[in-house]
């Protein structure tokens, strides 16, 4: 290998049409230091100027460059040498002309996922290192701490955006113990009022930071000096801890309980007094999940012996038909899947059209999706569900059918209320014995019971209420025994030698008990994991050792998997033999706190780089015959029918986000807020769609209806008094406030929003039914009523967040009968997609009205 120039042997490589090295180049490879990043520049650079005229774009899609980068990437030293062993073979294979096909493409695919994890790690380390950044700096600096915001990307969302800024302003009021022994420390804000919790939730790791002029170090300003504790505390209790009463969904609470590991007593004299900041952790375990299971998929292709459960999972995956590559994607589509095909529905697996869970029939796409997920010749099944089009429904069927048919199925999710919602469908469901993993305070209420902690415990009830009975009397009977074993001073020493050894065999007696508590516990555990045949977890949760440890599964089921980042869905895809992806790619998008790392990729989903654009599919399917596309192992399909929305509304969404193949059901075509029980005919009653603009009728913006930023984020008070006034109209109508959402991007207009109408609303019985929420937060909910409070209004007509097109077709589509959008149209229209949605509400029998005219009487006809 001396003197031979690499550089100079891959150029050459390139120029033979952009292929990988010959072997005798690959050798060379293996056996350079692999680790200097000088040499890869290098060679990355001859490559560009030699191989394809200064293209660096074309240079980096090459099948040269992606081999070389497979090859150098850093590895052990005892991987190298396979590295460098294997070249050697392949060289010599060449030469002789008796390669092995096999290994060539098990190599080929190795080099893919290893080219593809190793970018996926730096990724996740660029993540990391924001999250990091961003608790630091919550937790230095408590100016704004309820609202820190980026806008730069227009995608980030603004609840991650608020990732380490959570509560601030708080007070202790005291510290105890709970019923399971753990300290707890309870804080109330210190005005009194309620805590905006933001974005925090049960079960969050937090750091807490004190501030004042006991905590400032030396060479701290005494009046803003901050303490970090190390120690970090977990969310145990949100709500009114007196009244052991938890908060809602979206509500605020009057305190938080946090658990904490150490000396709670002296942290509680130590924070007596101080003002109390609350930021949120960042989440170790789940990236290190991430990267175990990065480097798990890694290690498939590269096994011979004994071939991995998810093998032909990743091999579908990353076949060399499908490009595997990471980047930024955030409109609607952002698929690499190329050279699908229809499939004809015959060659699909039959299934029942019934439900097994609900008993109702499926239409004609659920049942192509239900033949999908269950026909195992297609190792990976991408199943789209745009809004109100029954996914949900779907999941819980494939789930079911796949455990009737003597499957174990692995079903995961996200988030815990997605998780949580699919454990309370399956709840009853025949041939369904169901487990869900997570910890007790994640789970709902109602999804508590199929916990492995709730099963375990009450299978191992009886033996443990024998047992405490038994430990008692032992217990008791050694306090005895030491009493007198005390007093006898006076004794023989063998009447002393006697006492002793009965104190000792009791002793043994307690300690044996315990150990045969563990053992049962352990064996009902294991007995209960052997028995179901549905694990539940959420795409985290499904790292944990236990799950990890199970046998294989047949099927794995991804819900709401657009919502989660690459890496995050391979930690349960390496469990199954098959994966069936479920979600919806033109819905919100993963969340990346990292600017640097949503460009380069990692916000797009595994089941978006998945999934075909409308364009590569047949021009013929119009959405009305249910149709499912094939690409080298991908089957992928769309449920074309919804169930929820007024065709003017989910007509616009169709046409923006589905390629115009999502239709209306017969039952939902024509339902406006006039036909429910007890609403009048109004003017706005009798409309699906309402854009009400802040601007004047001579196109001026009262001072009041301009945005205002609040820390990071933004608030607009004419759009609260205008939703405040718009809802009140939708009560006086008859509309029901429970039939009412209203909704905005922004987590301080969210906030502001309910201020508003808790006192516009104050003497309207139930009015406190009306949801208040967050786009992001509403996201897989509905209401017959919603109102988009969209804030932004300035003179260079910047929408912010709200230019995430995906981020509006959550918001537009969350109204069954109307859907009304307050805001300045002027700033609202300088984006082209929210401009073709005012246009769509002009043009489609909706109506655009200034907001002075709300406030005018509106008779009912």
């Amino acid at each position: 290998m001396v003197g031979f120039d690499l550089t100079a042997a891959t150029t050459a490589a390139a120029r033979r049409g952009g292929e990988a090295p010959n072997a005798t180049c690959g050798a060379a490879i293996a056996h350079r230091a692999t680790t200097n990043p000088m040499f890869l520049r290098a060679a990355f650079e001859r490559l560009v100027r030699d191989g394809f005229d200064g293209d660096e774009a074309r240079a980096k899609e090459s099948a040269a460059w992606g081999w070389i980068r497979g090859a150098i990437a850093k590895r052990s030293s005892g991987g190298d040498r396979a590295d460098a062993a294997r070249a050697k073979r392949m060289a010599k294979t060449e030469d002789d002309g008796t390669a092995d096909v096999a290994e060539r493409a098990r190599e080929a695919t190795r080099v893919r996922v290893s080219t593809f994890v190793e970018r996926g790690r730096e990724l996740l380390a660029i993540e990391r290192a924001r999250e990091m950044e961003m608790a630091a700096e919550t937790a230095v600096d408590r100016e704004d701490v309820e609202d820190v915001d980026d806008e730069s990307s227009g995608f980030v969302s603004e609840e991650s955006s608020e990732f380490g800024a959570a509560v601030s302003g708080l007070r202790l009021v005291g510290a105890t113990r709970g019923s399971d022994g753990k300290a707890l420390l309870v804080l109330r804000a210190a005005d009194g009022e309620a805590i905006a919790v933001n974005s925090l939730t049960v079960g969050d790791r937090v750091t807490i930071s004190a501030y004042g002029d006991e905590f400032a170090s030396a060479d701290e300003s005494a009046d803003g000096g901050a303490a970090t504790f190390s120690s970090e505390a977990t969310v145990r209790f949100m709500g009114d801890a007196l009244n052991a009463t938890a908060k809602g969904r979206y509500g605020d609470a009057s305190s938080i309980s946090l658990e904490y590991a150490d000396d709670e007593q002296a942290l509680a004299r130590a924070l007596s007094g101080l003002e109390i900041c609350l930021s949120r952790a960042p989440d170790e375990t789940t990236y290190e999940r991430q990267a175990r299971a990065l480097d798990i998929l890694e290690s498939i292709p590269a096994v011979k012996r004994s071939k991995p459960a998810c093998l032909r999972v990743v091999k579908t995956i990353f076949s060399e038909d499908r490009p595997a590559m990471w980047r930024d994607a955030r409109d609607f589509y952002g698929g690499d899947g190329a050279g699908f095909a229809a499939v004809p529905t015959k060659s699909l697996k039959r299934v029942d059209a019934q439900s097994l869970a609900t008993k109702t029939s499926f239409d004609e796409s659920q049942v192509l999706a239900l033949r999908a997920a269950a026909s195992t010749n297609y190792p990976v099944v991408c199943i789209q569900g745009p809004p109100g089009t029954g996914k949900t429904s779907v999941v819980v069927e494939i789930i079911a059918q796949a455990a009737a048919r003597g499957e174990r199925v692995l079903a995961c999710a996200p988030s815990n209320l997605a998780v949580d919602n699919l454990v309370e469908r399956l709840d009853g469901v025949t041939d369904v014995r169901a487990v869900r993993f997570g910890a007790p305070e994640r789970i709902s209420a109602a999804a508590l019971s199929c916990s492995l902690d709730a099963k375990v415990s009450e299978a191992t009830e009886l033996f443990f209420q024998t047992q405490r009975v038994e430990s008692s009397e032992t217990s008791t009977k050694l306090r005895a025994l030491m009493d007198r074993y005390q007093k006898a001073t006076n004794v023989p020493k063998k009447q002393r030698e006697k006492l002793q050894s009965e104190i000792e065999a009791l002793k043994k007696k307690l300690k044996t008990t315990v150990s045969a508590g563990t053992k049962h516990r352990k064996a009902s555990q294991a007995k209960i994991l052997r028995e179901a045949n549905v694990v539940l977890a959420t795409n985290a949760g499904a790292g944990m050792d236990t799950v990890q440890q199970l046998p294989p599964f047949d099927l794995v089921v991804v819900d709401e998997a657009a919502q989660a980042s690459e890496p995050l869905s391979w930690i349960p895809l390496v469990r199954g033999r098959r994966a069936v992806l479920i979600g919806d790619p033109c819905q919100l998008a993963p969340v990346v706190r990292s600017l640097e790392a949503v460009e380069a990729g990692l916000a797009r989903s595994l089941m978006s780089r998945l999934m075909p654009a409308p364009e590569y599919l047949d021009d013929e399917d119009d959405g009305w015959n249910a149709r499912a596309y094939a690409s080298s192992g991908v089957l992928t399909l769309t449920l074309s029918t919804q169930y929820r929305s007024h065709e003017t509304i989910s007509s616009w969404s169709s046409r923006e986000a589905y390629g115009g193949r999502l239709r209306a059901a017969e039952s939902v075509r024509g339902a406006l807020l006039r036909d429910l029980p007890g609403v009048q005919d109004t003017q706005i009653t009798r409309i699906p769609m309402l854009m009400i603009t802040t601007r004047s009728p001579y196109g001026r913006i009262p001072a009041e209806c301009n945005e205002r930023r609040v820390g990071g984020s933004y608030i607009n008070e004419g759009e609260a008094t205008t939703a405040a006034a718009h809802v009140l109209m939708m009560l006086k109508a008859g509309v029901r406030a429970s039939d009412i959402a209203v909704i905005s991007p922004y987590a301080a207009q969210v906030r502001l929003l309910r201020s508003v109408l808790a006192v516009a609303l104050e003497d309207v019985e139930g009015a406190d039914a009306v949801e208040i929420s967050s786009i992001d937060s509403f996201q897989g909910r509905e209401a017959e009523c919603v109102i988009i409070s969209t804030v932004r209004s300035n003179a260079r007509r910047g929408v912010g967040f709200l230019s995430d097109n995906r981020r509006m077709n959550v918001a537009v589509t969350r109204g069954r009968r109307h859907v009304t959008i307050i805001g300045d149209d002027k700033t609202i229209m300088g984006d082209a997609f929210l401009r073709r949605l005012v246009e769509h509400i002009e043009a489609n029998a909706a109506a655009v009205i200034p907001r002075v005219d709300l406030f005018a009487p509106v008779a009912a006809t």
